[in-house]
C-alpha cells in the first residue's frame, strides 16, 4: 500500500528533505580548526587559569564591596570594642590592618600582572591560531580550484575528441555521395549532401 503523505490543519505537508551533505574540504577544515582551538586550550598552564579566574572576580564590583564592606568592620568592631571592656586586637593606628592592605595590595598587583601575561599569550596564540585558519582555508580554495581546473579540462578534451568524431563522421558521409562512393547518384549540385546506404544495395 502506498504511503500517503503527512497532512496538517493546512493541508498536506510535504516531507522534509534531507539536509545538504557538507563538501569534504569544509568538513576537514571545520575538524582541523576544532583541534587547533583545544590544542590553543590545553597549552594553558592551570596556574594560568586559577589566576585569572581569581581576578575575574577580583574585578567584579561585589569584590569591591565585599573588601569595603570587610574594611569598615574590622575598624567599626577595634573602636567599639574598648568601650565594652574588650581589649582591641587592632587598636588605632590599625597596624594588622595596614599589613594586611599592603600584603593583598601586593598579591593583587603581581595577580594583574600574571593575568596581563597570560592574556598577551593567549593573544599570541590565537594571532598564530588565525594564520593557521588562513593558511588551511587558502589551501583547500586552491585544491577546490584545482579539482574544478581539472574537470573542466577533462569536460574541454572530452568536447575536443567528440567534435573532430564528427568532423570524421561527416567527411565520410560526405564520400557517400560523391563519385567514388555508393550512392553518386544523390549527389545535389550547388548543395553540400551527406548520406548513408545500405551494404546490400546502391542507389
Amino acid at each position: 500500500m502506498p504511503k500517503q503523505p503527512a497532512s496538517g490543519p493546512s493541508g498536506p505537508v510535504a516531507p522534509s528533505e534531507p539536509p545538504a551533505a557538507v563538501p569534504p574540504h569544509v568538513a576537514e577544515t571545520v575538524e582541523t580548526i576544532a583541534k587547533l582551538h583545544a590544542r590553543s586550550e590545553r597549552e594553558v598552564p592551570r596556574q594560568q587559569r586559577h589566576v585569572e579566574a581569581f581576578t575575574a572576580h577580583l574585578g567584579h564590583p561585589t569584590a569591591v564591596w565585599t573588601i569595603a564592606a570587610a574594611v569598615g568592620f574590622w575598624l567599626l568592631a577595634n573602636l567599639a570594642l574598648p568601650s565594652v571592656g574588650l581589649r582591641s586586637p587592632d587598636p588605632p593606628p590599625f597596624q594588622w590592618l595596614q599589613t594586611l592592605c599592603s600584603v593583598g595590595a601586593l598579591l593583587m598587583a603581581t595577580m594583574v600582572l600574571a593575568a596581563q601575561n597570560g592574556q598577551r599569550r593567549a593573544a599570541e596564540r590565537h594571532s598564530q591560531l588565525d594564520l593557521h585558519i588562513n593558511l588551511l582555508s587558502e589551501q583547500n580554495q586552491f585544491a577546490v580550484a584545482m579539482d574544478r581546473y581539472n574537470e573542466s579540462a577533462s569536460i574541454a578534451q572530452s568536447n575536443g575528441e567528440t567534435l573532430e568524431c564528427a568532423k570524421a563522421m561527416v567527411t565520410a558521409l560526405k564520400t557517400v555521395v560523391s563519385a567514388e562512393g555508393t550512392a553518386p547518384k544523390a549527389a545535389l549540385e550547388h548543395y553540400t549532401v551527406a548520406g548513408k546506404t545500405g551494404t546490400a544495395q546502391k542507389v
